[in-house]
C-alpha cells in the first residue's frame, strides 16, 4: 500500500493539494452547470417535446434532459427503439435548436443476444469479464442475461470508446450518464469475487479490481466523447467512482428518497465529497423514490441550485416530479431558485475553472473554511459555496427560523441586502419558505447575468458587478470568461478578471485588473453596490473621471460601465 501525508497552512489547502495528488477536472461546459431535469422515464419522443416545451411555456431554464432506460430497445445499451424514438437524431437536434441538451444513460451490462453487434464484437475480442474457471461472467441486470467488459483492460476502454461513434458523433448526443457501474446485478449484489481482470497488466480478482471497475467505465465513456465530439467538452455523470474520478465525470449520491432525512444526507454528502476532490456533484432534488410535499420538494431544489450538479430526477412510478407539480406557490419559489442559478452562473463558471486550475473545492464546509473556531466543528448544514456565498439549507419541515452561526466580519442577506449585525456567533434569523438563507461576504464582488432559459440563449450576456460594502479591509474577487465550451480557451481565447476592493467608512474603491480582452464575451456592464447607508448622495469616479448616469433604486445604487476601468472610486455624504 502507498501513503500520502499532505501537510498544508489550511484544510482547504490539504483538499487542494489532495485534488491535484489524485487529478484535477477539466474545466466542464458552462451548460452543464444549469439546470438538469431526468426522470425514470420520459418516452417517447412526444413526452420529451412536451416537456421542452412546458418549460419553454412557463419561462423556467434547464439545459439537458436526461433519458433512462426506455430510449432504448429492449433496454439494449447503444440502440434506440425505433417505436418509441423513430428519429432520434431529428429530435436530439430540434431539442438542441431549442437550448436542450440530451443526456442517455449507459449500462456496462451488454444482453447477451447474438443480433446484437456489439455483444457479438465483445465476444470475438475476448472483452468479457471471466470467472476464475474460464467461463464466461453471466449475471441478469436490466436488459436481461448479459456479459460485461472488463473496463480494467485498456483495450476495452478504447474498444467502448469507439462504441460512441454513432449517438455522440452522429446523433449529437451531448451527455453521458453511467448507471449501474459499482458494479451491480441483479438482485442487489455485485459481481462474484472470482471474476477476473486485466487490471492494466497485473491480473487479479474482482476483490481488487471492484472499487476501480466504475471508475474505468468513466474514463472508457469519457474518451468516446473526446474522440467522437473533439471540439466539445465532455459532460459525464457517473455513479460510481475511485480517488481521482473527478478527471472523468460528475457524480450524484444514488438512489435516495423523498424524506427530510435524505435532503440532510444530501447536504452532508455533497459537503464530503466536494472535500474528497469532487466537487461536480449533486444529489436527486426532490428524491428517486417516492413523492415529496410540495414543502420538501421546495427547500430540496433551493438546496440543489447551490450544488455542483443541479439535477431533478425521480422515479415515475411514484407521479411526476417536474417544477410545476406542486402547485403555484411552490412552483413560482422553485422557478426563483432556477433563476438565480442561472443570475449566479459565471460566479459558478469561475468556481469551477478555479477548482480545475488548482484543486480548490466549490463547496466548503463551515469547519474547513472557518478552521481557527473550534465553534464551527459541530455545525454540519452550513457551507459557502465558492469564495464569498454562505449558505444555510433548510433540514426540517415548517422550520420558519432558526439559529446559525454567521461567521466573523461582514456579512449581509443575499436576497434581502440586511446586514447581519452579530457576527463569530449564532443568531436567529427567520426562514420563509420563498428562499433559503443564503450571506455574502462584504467587500465581495459577485458578478450575475441576466435570467437566460438555456446558456448561450444570449451571446454575450450583459455582465452585472454586485458589490457589498464593508467598511474596512481588503477584498478579493474573480470572474472568469470564455466561449463556455470547446477548447479555444487553452490558446488564450479568455478573459481572468480580478476585483479588489478597499472599503472606507464613507468610500469604497474597486480595482479591476484583467488578462485577456475584458469584453470578449459581454456585451455591457454595470456596477451595482448595496449595502450603503440610507440618506446619502453618492458620486463616482472611473479613473478619475466623473460618472454619468448614476441611479438609486432603494437603497441600490447602479453605475453603468463604458468598456472597463482601472479604479472606481465611490464617496457619499450624508443629505
Amino acid at each position: 500500500m502507498n501513503y500520502y501525508f499532505i501537510y498544508d497552512n489550511t484544510p482547504l489547502d490539504i483538499i487542494s493539494a489532495y485534488t491535484r495528488l489524485t487529478g484535477t477536472p477539466e474545466l466542464p461546459p458552462l451548460w452543464a452547470l444549469g439546470y438538469h431535469q431526468s426522470k425514470w422515464s420520459y418516452y417517447p419522443d412526444k413526452a420529451v417535446y412536451n416537456l421542452v416545451e412546458r418549460f419553454r411555456g412557463l419561462g423556467i431554464p434547464c439545459d439537458a434532459v436526461h433519458l433512462d432506460h426506455h430510449y432504448m430497445e429492449r433496454k439494449e445499451g447503444f440502440t434506440w427503439d425505433k417505436q418509441n424514438f423513430p428519429d432520434a437524431e431529428g429530435m436530439v437536434r430540434a431539442l438542441e435548436k431549442d437550448g436542450v441538451k440530451t443526456v442517455l444513460i449507459v449500462n456496462p451490462g451488454v444482453k447477451v443476444n447474438s443480433a446484437n453487434p456489439v455483444w457479438k464484437e465483445g465476444m470475438e475480442r475476448n472483452y468479457f469479464c471471466r470467472r476464475s474457471e474460464g467461463n464466461l461472467l453471466s449475471e441478469e441486470v436490466w436488459p436481461g442475461l448479459c456479459n460485461f467488459p472488463d473496463f480494467t483492460a485498456p483495450a476495452v476502454r478504447g474498444w467502448w470508446a469507439d462504441l460512441f461513434s454513432r449517438d455522440i458523433g452522429k446523433i449529437g448526443v451531448r451527455g453521458l450518464w453511467n448507471d449501474m457501474n459499482e458494479p451491480v446485478v441483479f438482485p442487489d449484489r455485485t459481481f462474484p469475487m472470482d471474476t477476473r481482470h486485466e487490471y492494466d497488466g497485473m491480473p487479479c480478482s474482482h476483490e481488487k479490481a471492484h472499487n476501480v471497475y466504475g471508475q474505468c467505465m468513466a474514463e472508457a465513456s469519457w474518451l468516446g466523447m473526446k474522440r467522437h465530439a473533439p471540439d466539445r467538452r465532455p459532460f459525464l455523470l457517473s455513479r460510481s467512482g475511485f480517488a481521482g474520478l473527478q478527471r472523468f465525470a460528475a457524480t450524484w449520491t444514488g438512489d435516495n428518497r423523498s424524506s427530510w432525512e435524505h435532503l440532510k444526507l444530501a447536504n452532508f454528502q455533497c459537503q464530503r465529497l466536494a472535500a474528497s476532490g469532487i466537487s461536480f456533484a449533486g444529489a436527486d432534488a426532490g428524491g428517486f423514490m417516492g413523492h415529496p410535499t410540495p414543502e420538501l420538494f421546495c427547500r430540496w431544489m433551493q438546496m440543489a441550485s447551490f450544488h455542483g450538479f443541479f439535477r431533478n430526477h425521480s422515479s415515475g412510478e411514484f407521479g411526476g416530479q417536474e417544477p410545476w407539480m406542486f402547485g403555484q406557490e411552490v412552483t413560482s419559489y422553485v422557478k426563483a431558485a432556477i433563476e438565480g442559478r442561472y443570475r449566479l452562473l459565471p460566479y459558478i463558471y469561475t468556481q469551477f475553472r478555479r477548482y480545475a486550475e488548482t484543486g480548490m473545492p466549490v463547496l466548503r464546509s463551515l469547519a474547513l473554511q472557518c478552521f481557527t473556531n473550534k465553534d464551527t466543528y459541530w455545525r454540519g448544514a452550513e457551507y459557502f459555496f465558492g469564495d464569498h456565498l454562505y449558505v444555510i439549507p433548510i433540514h426540517e419541515p415548517q422550520e420558519g427560523g432558526r439559529f446559525l452561526y454567521i461567521p466573523e466580519g461582514v456579512w449581509y442577506s443575499y436576497h434581502t441586502d440586511s446586514l447581519m449585525e452579530d457576527t463569530g456567533k449564532d443568531v436567529w434569523v427567520k426562514c420563509p419558505l420563498s428562499f433559503l438563507p443564503v450571506y455574502v461576504r462584504g467587500g465581495a464582488v459577485i458578478p450575475h447575468w441576466p435570467v437566460q432559459q438555456y446558456v448561450g440563449e444570449l451571446p454575450r450576456p450583459p455582465l452585472t458587478l454586485d458589490v457589498w460594502w464593508s467598511p474596512e479591509g481588503e477584498v478579493a474577487s474573480h470572474l472568469y470568461e470564455d466561449a463556455g465550451d470547446g477548447y479555444a480557451y487553452r490558446n488564450g481565447e479568455c478573459a481572468v478578471h480580478e476585483f479588489l476592493y478597499r472599503g472606507g467608512s464613507s468610500s469604497l474603491e474597486l480595482d479591476w485588473n484583467c488578462e485577456g480582452d475584458p469584453c470578449a464575451f459581454h456585451e455591457s456592464a454595470e456596477v451595482v453596490v448595496h449595502g450603503l447607508p440610507a440618506g446619502i448622495s453618492v458620486s463616482a469616479c472611473m479613473d478619475g473621471v466623473p460618472c454619468r448616469g448614476v441611479t438609486r433604486e432603494g437603497r441600490v445604487w447602479r453605475i453603468p460601465v463604458k468598456g472597463k476601468f482601472d479604479t472606481l472610486s465611490v464617496c457619499w455624504t450624508t443629505e
